[in-house]
């Protein structure tokens, strides 16, 4: 834990109060801290907050005690408004919510993207919550289907306040949120097009996961190697966590996860992208990607989904200081 607070210290320049925030909610899961993690509305992502359109979404019925989402506009034009594009479902770990984590996948003004963080429900020890899978983090409750209900009405509320097309939402998790992700991505394909877990418990993948096996949707696992929360390479939480932490859960390792995905009736074809400097505490290329493109016939294309494994040398349950790298790898994929 130690570790995690002192690099606090050589947080720099872009996103430096956004992701001190995650530096204190690891270390925080670590010491079994009660309370929630939040962040000021930041820098890194450039939306407008408008809290009619959050307390608007809020309007179809949920009894969960949850807050109303933080909704992030796209940046205003030099000619007014801009119209939005598409969503951006952002999903918090266990502990935050909404505003602690609304700004951790930024996309900038001009991405058309309204963004949308909703929070989970509240355990017995008074932090939020996603009853994503048998690993996390439903500790209280048995695992249900109650988290999946209310993010499919978030997304058909938006859908239908902004007159968007269905199945062209982007999705994306941390931590807790980012094993929600992937089950709402193996559970409900058809609704969303581009995905993006960042170091998500999931102990299984069910057989009947299609991700990457058919035209959407595509999705990226992101996670950094030091991870001690949840590890790369596979392996229990802490049982700090909370106290029901399931000490015989474990949770699959960032490729183990990737090859789970990766099933399917065809192929899928490996090759390398160019590494990137997402973590600014450090100069060097830290960030490996390796993207896996489907291939029935022989010829890969990109008629089908995607699956892309991001992997950060010396990066732990988050990036310290994420330079616009992040940002702008972010918003490739979701825009591509």
């Amino acid at each position: 834990m130690g570790d995690f607070v002192a690099s606090r210290k050589a947080l720099p320049r872009f996103g430096s109060r956004v992701f001190s925030i995650f530096v204190i909610c690891t270390a925080a899961l670590l010491a079994a801290v009660a309370s929630g993690c939040r962040a000021p509305s930041p820098r890194p992502h450039e939306g407008q907050a408008d809290a009619t359109a959050g307390a608007h979404l809020s309007e179809f019925p949920d009894d969960s005690g949850r807050t109303p989402p933080v909704v992030l506009l796209p940046g205003p034009t030099s000619t007014g408004a801009q119209p939005v594009g598409g969503v951006l479902l952002v999903l918090h770990g266990y502990g935050s919510d909404g505003s602690g984590h609304q700004s951790f996948f930024p996309v900038s003004s001009t991405s058309g993207l309204v963004t949308i963080a909703p929070s989970g429900r509240l355990d017995k020890t008074g932090r939020r919550y996603w009853a994503a899978n048998g690993v996390c983090c439903s500790f209280d409750a048995p695992l249900d289907g109650v988290d999946v209900t209310y993010v499919l009405a978030l997304l058909d509320a938006a859908e239908a306040r902004w007159s968007l097309p269905r199945g062209q939402a982007r999705l994306a998790g941390h931590s807790n949120g980012a094993a929600l992700a992937i089950r709402l991505a193996c559970e409900h394909p058809e609704r969303f097009s581009k995905v993006v877990a960042f170091a998500g418990p999931v102990d299984a993948v069910p057989a009947s996961c299609n991700v990457g096996g058919g035209e959407r949707p595509s999705i990226v696992i992101a996670h950094g190697r030091n991870d001690r929360v949840v590890p790369y390479a596979g392996g229990a939480l802490p049982a700090t966590i909370h106290p029901n932490a399931h000490p015989g859960a474990v949770a699959l390792g960032a490729e183990a996860l990737v090859a789970s995905l990766r099933r399917g009736g065809c192929s899928m074809v490996g090759r390398d992208l160019a590494p990137l400097n997402i973590d600014g505490a450090r100069p060097d290329l830290e960030t490996t990607r390796r993207l896996f493109l489907r291939d029935c016939d022989g010829t890969s294309h990109g008629k089908h989904g995607v699956i892309e494994l991001w992997s950060m040398d010396r990066v732990g349950h988050a990036p310290y200081a994420p330079t616009e790298a992040w940002r702008g790898a972010l918003e490739e994929f979701f825009l591509r």
